[in-house]
């Protein structure tokens, strides 16, 4: 089985040119397996968000997120996904002084890995004249506890 495998990649690296060998030969590799859990999960807190990023996870196609206020009980949990390769989210429409926990795993299709928790994260409004950085992941938008993402536009390649 696994010499098929290699002479199907073999003959794919010779058909389709090594990016995309590259590319599919890794979802061979990755089929079936559950991705390891997220590491390195930061928030920043701003004015009435917090930004989100974490380190990419081999074999995760997409990235599973919870978020929750935990000072106040008996609120909707937001539920959104980032598709890999993307690290980076903005929560948006939280309330400022509010603590929230967080939760990601990575997931390869129906296999998720164990969630990493980051709690007490506080939105808090930035300090004045600072603006804070341009998101570079989906926005999530918190309407009446329901999450939207909100795809950021991509500068056109030239």
């Amino acid at each position: 089985m696994a010499r098929s495998a290699a002479a199907a990649l073999l003959l794919l690296l010779a058909c389709a040119g090594a990016a995309h060998a590259q590319l599919l030969g890794s979802r061979l590799l990755c089929a079936g397996r559950t991705p390891a859990s997220v590491t390195g999960l930061k928030a920043t807190p701003g004015n009435g968000q917090f930004a989100l990023a974490w380190q990419p996870v081999p074999c995760a196609a997409a990235y599973r997120l919870t978020a929750q206020r935990t000072d106040v009980q008996n609120t909707n949990t937001l539920r959104f996904e980032v598709a890999a390769p993307g690290t980076t989210a903005v929560v948006n429409n939280v309330a400022n002084g509010a603590s929230y926990r967080v939760t990601i795993a990575a997931c390869n299709g129906d296999l998720c890995s164990a969630p990493a928790v980051l709690a007490g994260v506080v939105p808090a409004p930035t300090a004045a004249g600072t603006v804070p950085a341009t998101p570079t992941g989906p926005v999530v938008q918190n309407v009446n506890g329901t999450a939207f993402k909100i795809p950021q536009k991509r500068a056109p390649v030239s």
